[in-house]
């Protein structure tokens, strides 16, 4: 069972750390998950706070300079208002969560957003360098408007996220966020020409992986009837173009096995077809799949033991 370990936090939420194991953090890993109660007495998560900054300030009452930064976090935290949470932790009497975080030395303060570290540093800042840090990490015009547009997008209203994210997009045209929110929606009506390009600009991360993959699967089995293609397979089942359309028209459409099983034959009787387009397709169904679906480990070893 996981270990509760109390802590302070301003404004006298009351919080709990919950952890399983020792590790530091680096720049873009998640925090172990923070459980509290805020003042009306709903438990509360630290991932759950979408769009507020999280700051955890480590120190102990012996640390001459933690005494010193300690008043002016709080001062500079207090101008932010709600924007703002700042925990303090004490490592004397927490010495676990401080292991847990890799602190090894103090003061030290760590900015989260979205249960994610995204700021640090350590040492007794002046107010002017702590008001800078703050300033840095605080939520942008592109930050806000992308997370309103990430709510509308979740509840399915794609016109309002569309104009949500377009308005993040001028403010901010590389926003990761904003661009692959942006992406998501054009994908929906089928715009994949932009959304591919705003795709580009993302990095490499998971969700740009997919938006990728679903283009991929739409270009391939654009302007395709599936009933159209059935009887073309019924007909001819060497039919290579004909599987290859099904195909990729069933795994954009989630129909899984069948839409690999398709794929499949197509490395079969051509494995040059469409510049080795069904191994790709495949591969891009695995992608929206994700590692922990059953499909994924038996279709990833059917595609491995083709190929090899």
């Amino acid at each position: 069972m996981k270990k509760l370990i109390p802590f302070i936090l301003i404004n006298c939420f009351v919080i709990t750390l919950c952890f399983s194991q020792k590790t530091g953090l680096k720049i873009g890993d998640i925090a172990p998950e923070l459980a509290y109660n805020n003042p009306t007495g709903n438990k509360m998560k630290l991932s759950s706070l979408r769009g507020k900054l999280v700051l955890i300030d480590f120190w102990a009452s012996w640390c001459g300079p933690c005494r010193v930064l300690g008043p002016v976090l709080e001062t500079v935290a207090k101008d932010y208002g709600d924007e703002i949470q700042l925990v303090k932790i004490d490592t004397e009497t927490n010495q676990k969560i401080a292991s847990h975080y890799g602190i090894s030395s103090i003061p030290a303060v760590k900015a989260f957003r979205d249960g994610k570290l995204i700021d640090e540093f350590i040492g007794a800042l002046p107010e002017q360098e702590v008001r800078a840090f703050f300033n840095r990490i605080r939520p942008s015009e592109a930050d806000n408007l992308t997370l309103e547009g990430e709510a509308e997008l979740s509840i399915g209203n794609m016109e309002a996220a569309r104009v949500l994210f377009e308005e993040a997009v001028s403010a901010d045209e590389n926003h990761p966020g904003a661009t692959l929110g942006l992406a998501s929606v054009l994908v929906d009506v089928g715009e994949l020409d932009r959304a591919e390009e705003l795709v580009g600009r993302a990095s490499n991360t998971e969700r740009a992986k997919q938006l990728s993959a679903q283009i991929n699967l739409l270009r391939a089995a654009a302007n395709q009837d599936k009933a159209t293609l059935e009887n073309r397979i019924s007909s001819n089942e060497s039919d290579i173009e004909a599987r290859y359309q099904l195909g990729a028209l069933l795994l954009s459409v989630s129909e899984w096995e069948n839409g690999f099983e398709h794929l499949l034959e197509v490395m079969i009787g051509d494995r040059k077809f469409a510049d080795d387009g069904a191994r790709k397709l495949i591969l891009d169904g695995l992608e929206l799949l994700g590692p922990n679906h059953p499909l994924t480990s038996e279709y990833r070893r059917r595609l491995t033991n083709l190929l090899f």
